[in-house]
């Protein structure tokens, strides 16, 4: 217990394990990726770390209640209601509910796939 179970050793080959998957992702080797990204989350489940699903991570509340008063349901709609805005042209409106929500420190992601959200 002299050197806390070395874990500091074991944080740093997490994260060499996190830039062997980065290196793998820009490389387009997939496969090489999910397999570091496998070894990466059953290493760290011994820290109790990294065992929730990114999204569920990201979107979590800390404490009793968002800070943000927005609920999960409330925010999964104003993302639809501005995807039908930008959908119908009216970009004013989509700008204005992306506002509102990064007021309330939701951060919106777009991409091909569709809209995300993580809480800031």
């Amino acid at each position: 217990m002299n050197d806390d179970f070395n874990s500091s050793t074991a944080i740093s080959v997490l994260f060499g394990l996190a830039r062997d998957i980065n290196k793998a992702i820009k490389a387009e080797d997939v496969d090489t990726a999910w397999q570091l990204a496998e070894q990466l989350k059953t290493l760290a489940q011994v820290l109790n770390i990294l065992q929730q699903p990114v999204q569920q991570f990201l979107q979590a509340v800390i404490g009793d209640k968002a800070d943000d008063g927005l609920t999960d349901d409330t925010i999964d709609g104003l993302i639809i209601e501005r995807a039908d805005a930008k959908t119908n042209k009216n970009f004013a409106r989509a700008d204005e509910i992306r506002e509102q929500l990064k007021d309330a420190g939701i951060e919106l992601e777009d991409s091909r796939a569709g809209t995300t959200w993580r809480r800031a």
